[in-house]
Protein backbone atom coordinates (compact mmCIF):
# COMPACT_ATOMS: atom_id res chain seq x y z
CA UNK A 1 0.00 0.00 0.00
CA UNK A 2 1.40 3.23 -0.81
CA UNK A 3 1.67 6.05 1.99
CA UNK A 4 -0.37 9.50 1.70
CA UNK A 5 1.39 11.81 -0.79
CA UNK A 6 1.33 14.83 2.30
CA UNK A 7 4.47 15.93 0.23
CA UNK A 8 2.78 17.21 -3.40
CA UNK A 9 -0.38 18.45 -1.02
CA UNK A 10 1.39 20.70 0.97
CA UNK A 11 3.42 21.49 -2.20
CA UNK A 12 0.46 23.11 -3.91
CA UNK A 13 -1.40 24.61 -0.59
CA UNK A 14 1.93 26.52 -0.50
CA UNK A 15 2.17 27.78 -3.95
CA UNK A 16 -1.31 28.74 -3.84
CA UNK A 17 -0.31 31.03 -0.26
CA UNK A 18 2.04 32.34 -2.34
CA UNK A 19 -0.16 33.19 -5.00
CA UNK A 20 -2.53 35.01 -2.50
CA UNK A 21 -5.37 32.48 -2.57
CA UNK A 22 -6.97 31.36 0.78
CA UNK A 23 -6.56 27.29 1.34
CA UNK A 24 -8.66 25.21 3.93
CA UNK A 25 -6.44 22.32 5.03
CA UNK A 26 -8.71 19.16 5.73
CA UNK A 27 -5.31 16.58 7.01
CA UNK A 28 -2.95 15.89 9.43
CA UNK A 29 -1.36 19.42 10.12
CA UNK A 30 2.03 18.01 11.29
CA UNK A 31 2.80 16.48 7.80
CA UNK A 32 1.82 20.10 6.19
CA UNK A 33 3.89 21.37 9.02
CA UNK A 34 6.73 19.46 8.54
CA UNK A 35 7.08 20.60 4.67
CA UNK A 36 6.89 24.10 5.51
CA UNK A 37 3.41 25.23 5.00
CA UNK A 38 1.85 27.66 7.91
CA UNK A 39 -0.94 27.08 9.50
CA UNK A 40 -4.19 28.79 11.27
CA UNK A 41 -5.74 26.26 13.58
CA UNK A 42 -8.74 28.00 14.69
CA UNK A 43 -9.89 30.41 12.50
CA UNK A 44 -8.91 31.64 9.13
CA UNK A 45 -5.82 34.11 8.91
CA UNK A 46 -3.78 35.16 5.70
CA UNK A 47 -1.42 33.33 4.80
CA UNK A 48 -1.88 30.06 6.26
CA UNK A 49 -3.68 26.81 5.33
CA UNK A 50 -6.80 26.73 8.12
CA UNK A 51 -7.73 23.29 9.56
CA UNK A 52 -11.21 24.20 9.09
CA UNK A 53 -11.88 20.62 10.87
CA UNK A 54 -10.74 22.68 14.09
CA UNK A 55 -12.80 25.76 13.59
CA UNK A 56 -14.14 27.57 16.47
CA UNK A 57 -16.17 29.99 13.73
CA UNK A 58 -18.86 28.33 11.79
CA UNK A 59 -17.57 27.74 8.70
CA UNK A 60 -20.49 28.75 7.26
CA UNK A 61 -20.09 32.20 8.21
CA UNK A 62 -16.75 32.44 6.31
CA UNK A 63 -15.85 33.46 3.03
CA UNK A 64 -15.08 30.70 0.12
CA UNK A 65 -11.67 29.59 0.16
CA UNK A 66 -10.19 29.33 -3.03
CA UNK A 67 -8.56 26.00 -2.30
CA UNK A 68 -10.00 23.22 -0.26
CA UNK A 69 -7.11 20.04 0.24
CA UNK A 70 -8.89 16.84 1.69
CA UNK A 71 -7.46 14.27 2.99
CA UNK A 72 -9.68 11.12 3.74
CA UNK A 73 -13.09 12.44 4.44
CA UNK A 74 -14.67 9.99 6.82
CA UNK A 75 -11.70 11.57 9.41
CA UNK A 76 -11.49 14.96 8.40
CA UNK A 77 -14.69 15.81 7.32
CA UNK A 78 -17.18 12.95 9.02
CA UNK A 79 -20.28 15.12 8.73
CA UNK A 80 -19.53 16.54 5.35
CA UNK A 81 -19.87 20.10 6.09
CA UNK A 82 -16.87 20.79 3.39
CA UNK A 83 -18.08 18.83 0.82
CA UNK A 84 -21.27 19.95 0.73
CA UNK A 85 -19.95 23.67 0.79
CA UNK A 86 -17.98 22.44 -2.28
CA UNK A 87 -20.76 20.72 -3.80
CA UNK A 88 -22.81 23.85 -3.48
CA UNK A 89 -20.34 26.45 -4.80
CA UNK A 90 -19.23 24.45 -7.83
CA UNK A 91 -15.78 23.29 -6.91
CA UNK A 92 -13.76 21.36 -9.33
CA UNK A 93 -11.09 18.67 -8.59
CA UNK A 94 -7.75 20.83 -9.70
CA UNK A 95 -5.23 17.71 -8.52
CA UNK A 96 -5.03 14.19 -7.02
CA UNK A 97 -2.52 12.87 -4.98
CA UNK A 98 -2.39 9.70 -3.07
CA UNK A 99 -5.11 10.23 -0.40
CA UNK A 100 -5.52 13.65 -1.19
CA UNK A 101 -7.87 15.26 -3.56
CA UNK A 102 -7.14 19.08 -4.12
CA UNK A 103 -10.58 21.18 -4.99
CA UNK A 104 -10.54 24.67 -6.35
CA UNK A 105 -13.10 27.12 -6.61
CA UNK A 106 -14.79 27.93 -9.93
CA UNK A 107 -15.85 31.20 -8.88
CA UNK A 108 -11.81 31.81 -8.86
CA UNK A 109 -11.90 33.12 -4.83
Amino acid sequence: MRKEDYRSAAHFGISALAEGRTVWWLASSFPAIFYGMDIAYFEPEVGKAFIAFRSQVDIHTLPLPSVIILNKPDLHDPFGTVQKIMAQNKYQVAARYQEFVIWTNAAGN
